[in-house]
């Protein structure tokens, strides 16, 4: 079983996309000495919010930042590559992985879908996640997002948390611990969805028998790193 918590401080480096910025309570689970890489233009919000940056990674299309930046400048002219592409492929050769993706979501649409994309894309052979910050009645909020492919993964999460399961191809998925189970439910983008579920107990249990998926959870514990 894999804690949310555990998951979480698993990662070795970070990855900045040019999307929404993250909430203060996301930048907190930033994990000390891990290093951070921005996509090109994410350099920009990760300076504002006093990150430390180490990489900047891109074709330098919309990169904007301090000229006192002591972060190295990777270029790369690839336009058969995203920059958060590059930037997994940068993270996987320097031996930075797994890693937590900060601004996934927020931006241009087909930005968002893009980066959906190219987590699923490479995530097999990547160790990826995500956090994502969210506005809802006046309070903050933080879901965490994982790639599932065919397999068994068990996760300790927090009771009543939302659950959804998005898939980008067709999926076969079944579930325990979930207020609505799936059994051996096909997913698929013109078809059936599991979105906005909820966890029954501390442990839930997905075995992915085809296709991938996106696991999406609300992450409400705190982190403290010693």
């Amino acid at each position: 079983m894999q804690h949310l918590n555990k998951i979480i401080q698993s990662h070795k480096s970070v990855i900045c996309l040019d999307g929404t910025p993250p909430c203060k309570k996301a930048i907190s689970l930033i994990k000390p000495g891990a290093k951070v890489l921005a996509a090109d233009g994410a350099a920009k919000w990760a300076e504002k919010q006093n990150m430390k940056l180490d990489f900047i990674i891109g074709d330098g299309d919309s990169a904007s930042f301090s000229k006192t930046s002591s972060a190295q400048v990777v270029k790369i002219n690839d336009q058969d590559t995203t920059d958060f592409e590059n930037c997994i492929r940068f993270a996987r050769d320097e031996n930075l992985l797994p890693s937590l993706v900060l601004g996934i979501s927020g931006g241009e649409l087909d930005h968002i879908l893009g980066n959906i994309q190219a987590l699923l894309k490479h995530s097999e052979k990547a160790p990826l996640f995500f956090i994502d910050s969210y506005e809802k009645n006046g309070s903050e909020g933080l879901k965490i997002g994982l790639p599932l492919h065919v397999g068994r993964y068990t996760f300790g999460v927090d009771k009543g948390a939302r659950v959804s399961l998005i898939p980008f191809e067709r999926s076969i998925v079944s579930s325990k611990g979930l207020v609505w189970e799936l059994k051996e439910m096909t997913l698929e983008v013109e078809g059936m969805l599991s979105v906005r579920n909820q966890a029954l107990s501390e442990m839930i249990d997905f075995q992915v028998d085809r296709g991938k998926v996106i696991l999406i959870i609300d992450f409400r514990g705190e982190l403290r790193y010693t």
